[in-house]
């Protein structure tokens, strides 16, 4: 990091030595439009931002495929500078080129996936999902404080979302003819990111979050589902999740009671949400009586059961750290986001509707 970096040239020159990025809190795509206010745009088409270098050949000086040219791509074209850019430098085209089917269309998808995400999330949204990340690098802003640390973050990645969707917009609208006659590659991103057919409408992507099709109806699934979820420990021995069908067994619930403990322990505390604490591996294991291995697959269980409930419920998968929240040497916690209530405040999902957990309490006691 730029202040591991500073400290350190400090201490080498013994003299104070500041290092300033002025474009910390800029999108690449905000960086790109620097470079074209500043009449230098031809310098883009010397640079090289690929990380596959070992194919590089005088023509196609990136692949278009790995994150650092999706990344670029996307930025000049949303700053317009794609003549500066132009697209025979790739080998792979952003929008149109066909996309082998392993890491490399996973890692377009994934790219796109995420920036939709951005701009869906609201502020307490992307702290339940990053703000532990976001939290171990306020030290590295000493004029800011960790909530001001925190806005600029959640701002800087909705404005990444913004530009990745209006340039799929753009391509949307431009490629619209060949979308419709089928004539772009199966395994290009307009047709990864749209239907399975690439038809689109003219105004291609009216929200983030959906796709509309000439071929196809409206997406039907309930994305705001997900934006805050409910949560609630049964004193039968399950999990109660709101629209979901209950987590049951006293693994799983023993587990979430523990966390569950933390969550309202740092609540009482008056804790900001991103600083939320981690219970360590050692008191779970302690706690639950079982060894680390035991803990890893406790969790994963858990994680599993929970996607794949949403998964049936609302066609919506969710991540994996929507719930239980982990960290490499810390441990695991609730997600902080997460909204723990009384039992009888939950409604259940069962067969596709929506139940109150009170009432479905009969059926979760033990026969006797």
């Amino acid at each position: 990091m730029l202040s591991d970096l500073q400290y350190f040239l400090s201490a080498l020159l013994d003299e104070q030595v500041e290092i300033q990025n002025p474009y910390i809190w800029k999108t690449k795509s905000e960086v790109a439009t620097v470079i074209g206010q500043s009449g230098q745009v031809d310098l883009l088409s010397q640079t090289i931002s690929c990380s596959h270098v070992y194919g590089m050949t005088k023509l196609k000086t990136h692949c278009g495929c790995c994150s650092q040219c999706l990344d670029r791509r996307f930025a000049t074209l949303a700053a317009g500078l794609g003549d500066a850019d132009p697209e025979e430098m790739y080998a792979v085209d952003l929008l149109t080129g066909p996309r082998d089917e392993g890491k490399n269309r996973t890692m377009a998808e994934n790219f796109v996936r995420h920036a939709r995400e951005f701009v869906s999330l609201t502020e307490m949204g992307f702290v339940g999902r990053f703000g532990g990340h976001v939290s171990r690098a306020a030290g590295c802003f000493p004029g800011l404080t960790a909530d001001q640390v925190m806005k600029n973050a959640v701002s800087l990645n909705q404005r990444h979302g913004q530009a990745v969707v209006s340039v799929l917009e753009a391509g949307f609208n431009r490629h619209a003819r060949a979308l419709a006659e089928g004539i772009l590659p199966g395994t290009c991103l307009l047709r990864l990111v749209g239907d399975a057919h690439g038809h689109v409408s003219e105004t291609a992507i009216r929200d983030p979050t959906e796709t509309e099709s000439l071929a196809t109806p409206r997406d039907s699934r309930d994305f705001a589902r997900t934006s805050e979820i409910r949560l609630a420990l049964d004193p039968n021995g399950s999990v109660l999740i709101g629209g979901i069908e209950p987590i049951r067994g006293r693994a799983s619930s023993t587990l979430i009671a523990t966390l569950v403990e933390a969550y309202e322990t740092d609540g009482r505390e008056g804790r900001a949400p991103e600083n939320y604490r981690y219970v360590s591996s050692s008191i779970l294991t302690r706690a639950l009586k079982i060894t680390d291995v035991g803990l890893r697959r406790r969790v994963a269980r858990f994680r599993k059961q929970v996607a794949q409930s949403f998964e049936r419920r609302f066609g919506l998968p969710i991540g994996a750290d929507s719930v239980v929240q982990s960290e490499r040497w810390q441990g695991y916690r609730l997600n902080p986001a997460i909204r723990v209530v009384a039992f009888d405040q939950i409604k259940l999902g069962r067969k596709g509707h929506e139940v109150d957990a009170k009432s479905h309490d009969s059926s979760m006691r033990p026969k006797q």
